[in-house]
């Protein structure tokens, strides 16, 4: 699992760069309005509303590049916002996170320096039966250093000397944030702290930080809250916090992101094998 940069410097400065984080997010971090969006999958507890995902398959010795939330025409970002993509990878010999080498690049085949990191969590990203699929983030950090614009890329796996293979290109456009943090940069922020800064967020003023009055709530950010409280060992919160996503998608009448789905659904599977009678 990727590191995340702060969390580096000691217990006590990751706690409270953890709390500054928090805090950057609500006043200036980010969000991606990924246009087209995938949603929903396989039954989980009270689905609210279902929709068909799109899934593009990779041929074989290819990948497909697309935003987590699925394909868009362009992934767009806030400058301070991380971003997360999915890798649909053509041969099960490149299947297995951390093999080969990852390198990126632009339209002119210059190589892009943008730190993107592979990260792997068995709840942000389950493995699905039958699908190859790797996972890249871009940390909020190394995304604060990001010029605005438009930007092309495609990703190369190096597996040997003699094999590789490539990705489709995608558009991706990081842009300033106009005001603060929205549900959906929030959210992500979320699974970054929960990808990366995992062992202080069981500290109860971190959890206070995070989840606590005027911080943006939306279904997603309840999926996450509920990954959180289940690693923390509070099986009642995690399940208060699945039926609280529940009911704001429900009330937002739009469904859980597609990437919200499969880890709220992961999750279910956990709470019942820890608790049958639920």
């Amino acid at each position: 699992m990727t590191v995340f940069a702060s969390s580096r410097i000691g217990i006590q400065s990751a706690f409270l760069t953890t709390i500054f984080l928090a805090a950057f997010v609500l006043s200036a971090c980010t969000s991606s309005k990924s246009a087209n969006r995938g949603d929903a999958t396989e039954s989980g507890a009270n689905d609210a509303l279902v929709t068909a995902e799109r899934i593009r398959l990779p041929t074989p010795g290819r990948m497909v590049l697309e935003a987590l939330e699925g394909p868009t025409d362009t992934i767009e970002f806030h400058i301070g916002s991380p971003l997360f993509l999915r890798l649909r990878i053509g041969d099960d010999v490149a299947c297995p996170p951390g093999t080969g080498e990852f390198f990126y690049f632009d339209a002119t085949t210059a190589q892009l320096g943008w730190s993107f990191v592979e990260v792997t969590d068995s709840l942000l990203f389950p493995s699905i039966p039958g699908r190859c699929e790797r996972y890249l983030m871009l940390s909020s950090e190394a995304s604060n250093r990001l010029a605005e614009g438009r930007f092309t890329m495609r990703a190369e796996l190096f597996m040997s000397p003699t094999y590789r293979l490539s990705s489709d290109m995608v558009a991706l456009r990081p842009v300033r944030a106009a005001g603060g943090a929205d549900e959906e940069s929030y959210a992500r922020f979320l699974q970054e702290q929960i990808v990366g800064n995992a062992a202080h967020l069981r500290d109860p003023q971190t959890l206070a930080a995070l989840f606590g009055e005027g911080v943006p709530t939306s279904a997603e950010s309840e999926v996450y809250r509920g990954v959180v409280m289940f690693r923390s060992g509070d099986m009642v919160a995690a399940g208060d916090a699945l039926r609280s996503a529940d009911e704001i998608a429900m009330q937002r009448k739009r469904p859980l992101t597609i990437a919200a789905v499969y880890t709220r659904d992961a999750l279910l599977r956990k709470l019942g094998q820890l608790a049958p009678n639920r």
